[in-house]
């Protein structure tokens, strides 16, 4: 190997060069662009498949492409590749993400449920109680029927924090 052959990486600070490889190959895409895990494997040396040794690394590049460089890739399913989305594909991400993380706590609901209070000291009762009522409050946001609530209101920034909390004192 002669010197004209050595490419240098840049490496963020806190990532591995395995990542910061992936991030040079990504973070030039366009929408509609295409990275297979054989593309990917070549470039920084471990497999990106689901399975394999490199798909943390996969995982930490496609969150630092979308937090630096304003790109979202994501994994096709049954197609072994990685895709930079469309706006509106990302919409439906982000839409489905909010599906999944209310189902999430539907579920934390019923196995907190379960939990019999009466056998619980004051902090430990205080403590399953308020979780349970923040898993019910995402429950109840992620649906389909508020979000279309508001958007009939024309909400389209998150309510602040204080505000949130006195929505919950009792009257």
């Amino acid at each position: 190997m002669n010197i004209e052959q050595i490419k240098v990486t840049a490496v963020p600070h806190g990532l591995g060069v395995t990542t910061a490889r992936l991030i040079e190959a990504m973070k030039e895409g366009v929408v509609g662009d295409v990275l297979t895990d054989e593309d990917l494997t070549a470039r920084c040396g471990k497999a990106t498949d689901t399975n394999g040794s490199g798909y943390g690394n996969l995982q930490s590049a496609i969150r630092y492409i979308e937090r630096n460089y304003n790109l979202v890739w994501r994994r096709v399913r049954d197609e072994a590749c990685i895709k930079c989305l469309a706006p509106g594909e990302v919409i439906s991400t982000v839409q489905s993400e909010l599906l999944r993380i209310g189902r999430r706590s539907r579920r934390a609901v019923v196995t907190g449920s379960t939990v019999p209070i009466d056998a619980l000291g004051a902090v430990q009762k205080a403590e399953l109680l308020t979780t349970i009522a923040q898993h019910g409050t995402i429950a109840l946001m992620s649906k389909k029927n508020t979000a279309k609530e508001l958007q009939a209101r024309g909400v389209t920034h998150a309510m602040d924090q204080s505000r949130l909390l006195a929505a919950f004192k009792e009257t």
